[in-house]
């Protein structure tokens, strides 16, 4: 499935969409986990916050395999991808540490079990 690219600039152009989505997704995530640990005292948000804010990771950590395989499989037609492919691959050492932490966040959250 390498034909669809022809050149650099297209790979270049379709990396910087996926990734942008990747932030994107990831942003948002952190953004609801923070205010899930910033809102104590209505329980009922912070629960739904952190389901969200999880729910947006795993969505941003998806995109960013996708993204990774297909840079993986299109190695062998350009060269230049290797930084490409540490981006990513640190990228999935951030999204997973920050699901541990909203994961850590829901399982240390009195109120989440008994609300489910």
């Amino acid at each position: 499935m390498t034909e669809g690219f022809n050149n650099t600039r297209q790979l270049a152009m379709y990396f910087h969409t996926a990734f942008r989505n990747v932030g994107l997704f990831g942003s948002f995530s952190i953004a609801g986990i923070s205010a899930a640990k910033a809102i104590k005292n209505n329980p009922e948000l912070n629960i739904y916050l952190i389901c969200f804010s999880v729910a947006l990771m795993i969505v941003s950590f998806l995109v960013n395999i996708f993204l990774l395989y297909r840079l993986l499989t299109l190695l062998s037609k350009f060269s230049e991808l290797n930084m490409w492919i540490f981006i990513s691959s640190i990228m999935m050492v951030i999204q997973v540490s920050f699901l541990g932490y909203a994961f850590y966040l829901a399982f240390n959250n009195n109120h989440f079990f008994s609300a489910l």
